[in-house]
């Protein structure tokens, strides 16, 4: 006997049509190993957002979980098994060639000082800019109620911290958002600060951590505001 299903429809929080919706996790659900915690975020998603975003979001956690200050942390570790099933699977192949061709010798500093051999990889910040872009799509509708306007844009920088010219200024500019009360899932995978404009509320900064390690900051602004 066939089990009917009912379909809702409403507006997708990030393209802004209505249509069919389900539910997307932000951040994605498979950063959280299982049993997942049951405080995770969802938002409202069209079909065709939420499975195209599937590959960026797989691509997201691995090159977060294979960093050197977060793969101690212990949600990293237990998602490199699941990690290393999935790049077996043919749909992965892709992103297992593009990983190995990226790899690299190098030598690496110990927290003792010593030199050892090691390795290093490349990573497309603007890949994990999209993805960091999206969860504050997703958390500016979980903190407002409503979808960002398409007048506004929402622009992300990968760890800030090292890439900025100016990291004290970069922090003095986040002193507002830390003011914030943080609010933490899963032990520690996401916690994320924001901060609003007065003025327009829409105007916004975030200030997100995975595994406590890796951050993200992200601006809305009207699109003329956003260089």
């Amino acid at each position: 006997m066939w089990k009917r299903t009912k379909i809702r429809f409403g507006e997708c929080v990030y393209c802004g049509n209505t249509r069919p919706i389900t539910d997307d996790h932000i951040p994605p659900k498979n950063l959280f190993p299982k049993p997942r915690p049951n405080d995770l975020i969802t938002v409202p998603s069209c079909y065709p957002c939420n499975n195209e975003a599937s590959l960026d979001d797989e691509y997201f956690r691995m090159m977060l979980i294979m960093r050197h200050d977060t793969a101690t942390h212990v949600a990293a570790k237990q998602n490199w098994d699941t990690v290393l099933r999935g790049l077996k699977k043919p749909e992965q192949e892709g992103l297992k060639r593009s990983l190995l061709k990226s790899i690299s010798r190098t030598l690496v500093q110990t927290p003792a000082g010593l030199i050892i051999p090691g390795a290093t990889y490349e990573v497309d910040l603007q890949r994990l800019a999209n993805v960091g872009s999206r969860i504050t799509a997703g958390l500016f509708f979980r903190e407002r109620s409503y979808r960002l306007p398409d007048t506004y844009k929402i622009e992300t920088h990968p760890d800030p911290f090292f890439t900025h010219d100016d990291p004290l200024k970069l922090m003095q500019s986040l002193s507002p958002v830390l003011e914030s009360s943080p609010k933490r899932i899963g032990n520690g995978v996401f916690t994320y600060w924001r901060g609003f404009v007065a003025e327009d509320e829409k105007m916004s900064m975030w200030l997100m951590l995975f595994f406590d390690s890796f951050s993200f900051v992200s601006l809305t602004a009207p699109i003329e505001d956003v260089g």
